[in-house]
């Protein structure tokens, strides 16, 4: 059986795939660089990993492993317009069409091959939360303890 959030990610694949939309198309930068602006979603990401920082046209630095809670003061310490996302706002940045990872390496450059905190905790069990899996768009819940990266968003606009 396939879990719901699993068929809204594979859905909103299948949508942009039959609206034809490219991620030329899909994708816009802020001035500087450091911000993706999506078309699809009205959302703005961070372009890089949080622990990264946008230089010379890419992110460079190492990413941030963290908790789940220090992901939500990764959110807060980064300022009022930037948050963590819900579990189906991160899974629209999901690539089906590619892996390792299976985002857009144009719009999101050298982002690690590894799992994302979502905000969205697991209502059966207290101490989990919703992640979203880059290495093949996977998406599952996991123990707040466990360090996964974070990719802040801001909006809709």
């Amino acid at each position: 059986m396939i879990h719901p959030l699993f068929r809204y990610a594979l859905s909103g694949t299948l949508l942009l795939s039959s609206l034809g939309l490219q991620a030329a198309d899909r994708f816009s930068f802020s001035p500087d660089g450091s911000q993706v602006i999506d078309a699809q979603t009205g959302l703005t990401w961070r372009r890089c990993t949080e622990g990264q920082t946008w230089r010379s046209g890419t992110c460079s630095g190492n990413s941030i492993s963290t908790s789940w809670l220090g992901a939500q003061q990764l959110a807060r310490d980064a300022g009022a317009n930037w948050r963590l996302p819900s579990v189906k706002e991160l899974a629209t940045l999901l690539d089906y069409a590619r892996f390792n990872p299976a985002i857009d390496p144009l719009a999101f450059p050298r982002t690690p091959v590894s799992n994302y905190w979502s905000s969205t905790p697991y209502v059966d069990k207290p101490n989990f939360a919703w992640a979203v899996g880059f290495q093949f768009g996977g998406i599952q819940y996991w123990h707040h303890d466990i360090g996964y990266r974070v990719r802040l968003v801001s909006g809709p606009n």
